[in-house]
């Protein structure tokens, strides 16, 4: 599982696997030593070397709070990262993705300088960010989500004995569950969206991919469900903050109203000339649609609704304003 054990960990890895032999649970939570926390990018030779010997080397380093690793770095890149790059974008990895986590304003040192006493040298930049998404509107790139596709004629059936939540109801719904184990534990807590009679398209996290899917298919039947990934297929640009609608009804021809366009639905529109999926679900608690785009056309879209904003102000922002926002929500994230 990739566990770097000594004899400091060994008395409580040698407790967490006896209560697994014994009672079949570890009795704690041991996801940071689940093997599926890792996806297809770690097991790539050179990605995996370089981001080993810098985890050994660092093993007696101070380590500080939202710090990111070094080695590894630049293999998978979003449509929008040269646009991101250009306004100052500091990015983050996540599952071999580069995220942007702020972005630097004129003055600002283009990197993490980072504190335990003090604040770090991002904190008035993200500040900047909270307030613009909440007072106008932002643009976030999202392309990093692990997105599924789960079809087949046993799919509702399968999903509806491991979800928390009803996922009965129209094409168009958006469902917000978690997946639960026997025992009533959180295994998964992800964003499933009825797309046609027997299929779903599924939104979670960009490191839970494997996790979650492999929870799906481990307790799916072995026929009448199958299981795609389609995260390279689709880029997510989050449109959000309160001027959002008057963003998107300036660039669509559909009704984005609050009846017609509800919370928790989604829908197929033309933005600019790019068909989009758009979910009206978001991770922040302001209003918002996540437009999960052909990755094609991510750039149109992205130029289009830039364009759109213009005179609203409208700004990009990154996941530590994501973070910020969704813990003054309440909104939880699972394995932290």
């Amino acid at each position: 599982c990739g566990f770097t054990a000594g004899i400091a960990a060994s008395g409580g890895a040698g407790l967490a696997m006896s209560n697994m032999i014994l009672h079949g649970d570890a009795g704690m939570d041991l996801w940071p030593f689940d093997v599926r926390r890792f996806s297809r990018v770690h097991a790539q030779p050179r990605y995996l070397e370089a981001r080993a010997i810098e985890a050994y080397g660092a093993y007696y380093k101070i380590h500080w709070p939202g710090e990111e690793n070094h080695a590894g770095r630049g293999l998978r890149r979003s449509a929008l990262h040269g646009h991101l790059d250009r306004a100052g974008a500091v990015f983050g990895s996540r599952a071999g993705w580069e995220r942007p986590n702020w972005f630097a304003g004129e003055g600002t040192v283009r990197e993490d300088i980072p504190s335990f006493e003090g604040k770090p040298n991002w904190f008035n930049a993200v500040a900047g960010e909270v307030k613009a998404i909440r007072e106008a509107v932002a643009l976030i790139d999202q392309t990093s989500f692990s997105k599924y596709e789960i079809a087949g004629a046993g799919a509702e059936q399968a999903l509806q004995q491991i979800a928390a939540n009803d996922l009965a109801g129209p094409p168009g719904k958006a469902v917000y569950t978690q997946l639960c184990n026997e025992r009533g534990g959180i295994e998964c807590d992800l964003t499933l969206t009825r797309t046609a009679p027997d299929t779903w398209y599924v939104v979670t996290g960009a490191a839970f991919g494997a996790h979650d899917m492999g929870w799906v298919e481990a307790h799916s039947p072995a026929e009448g469900v199958t299981v795609r990934e389609v995260t390279s297929a689709r880029a997510v640009i989050n449109l959000c903050g309160p001027l959002s609608r008057t963003v998107l009804e300036r660039v669509v021809e559909d009704d984005v109203s609050n009846e017609a366009f509800p919370h928790a639905t989604g829908r197929v529109v033309t933005i600019g000339s790019a068909p989009v999926l758009a979910l009206r679900v978001g991770y922040h608690g302001e209003l918002g649609w996540e437009l999960h785009v052909p990755t094609e056309y991510a750039t149109h879209v992205y130029d289009t609704l830039r364009a759109a904003g213009a005179d609203l102000g409208i700004v990009d922002i990154g996941y530590r304003a994501i973070d910020t926002l969704r813990m003054e929500k309440g909104y939880l994230y699972w394995s932290t």
